[in-house]
């Protein structure tokens, strides 16, 4: 009985007063997660849209700097959610006809989504596809990829001199009549090769041309011409070949 008793002693001693429970009754509960929903709500759509103006400015600016570099025209223009946009231009010269242009942006108006292409190491392209006046008569797909790495991570670097090889191309056919000298397929390679462009697809099917590069190649109007030029050396390259 004393240990009741004692216990029952604590408990008078530590229950909160009539006040304290009266105040606990009277907290808006409802209010405060209705507050709590609207702020979340408002800041989800204010980076929506702060983000999404972004991408639209960021793109707008890489196409005005390709129409301007090329001078080319544009003839249509569409968006495919907040980081893709499509435009359709021709270009002045006469080994194209009409351009195709997709820019691909990073989906920042979607937080979760930019997070994991972060994540990825996903960069931004430029995909330009567009038909020539001749169409190759082969089919070649190029992918350029530059990496360097280190053997371990506890060297220090001033401890490990690199030693840089340049290797040159090198091809795999199985074609039996392969000629080495004047052909299309490895003019476009070496063409490729000391671009800027990640991808170049040559195919005698339309598009007869698709290359891919990325949107840091594009950072003025410099590189922009550059990348036309390289573009038309890449055509001229074929046509040659094919003519010899």
């Amino acid at each position: 009985m004393a240990t009741v008793d004692s216990a029952l002693r604590i408990y008078e001693r530590i229950r909160p007063g009539p006040g304290i429970l009266s105040w606990y009754a009277r907290v808006p509960v409802v209010p405060i997660f209705l507050i709590s929903a609207a702020s979340s709500a408002g800041f989800v759509l204010a980076w929506y849209a702060l983000f999404a103006r972004y991408n639209q400015k960021r793109a707008v600016l890489v196409v005005d700097r390709i129409r301007l570099a090329w001078r080319g025209r544009v003839l249509s223009r569409r968006w495919s959610g907040t980081s893709r946009l499509h435009v359709g231009m021709r270009l002045p010269s006469n080994l194209f006809g009409s351009a195709h242009i997709t820019v691909r942006l990073l989906p920042r108006a979607w937080p979760v989504q930019w997070l994991l292409q972060h994540w990825d190491a996903q960069v931004e392209t430029v995909t330009i596809e567009a038909d020539l006046d001749r169409p190759p008569s082969f089919s070649l797909k190029v992918h350029n990829h530059r990496w360097s790495g280190r053997l371990t991570r506890r060297v220090p670097r001033t401890e490990l001199p690199w030693t840089i090889h340049r290797s040159g191309p090198m091809i795999l056919t199985t074609c039996d009549d392969w000629e080495e000298e004047h052909n299309p397929a490895l003019s476009a390679i070496l063409v490729a090769r000391q671009s800027e462009f990640t991808d170049v697809v040559l195919r005698p099917q339309s598009p007869h041309l698709t290359v891919t590069a990325p949107v840091d190649a594009l950072e003025n109007d410099s590189t922009a011409r550059q990348m036309f030029e390289s573009l038309q050396e890449l055509v001229q390259e074929t046509r040659i070949s094919k003519k010899q």
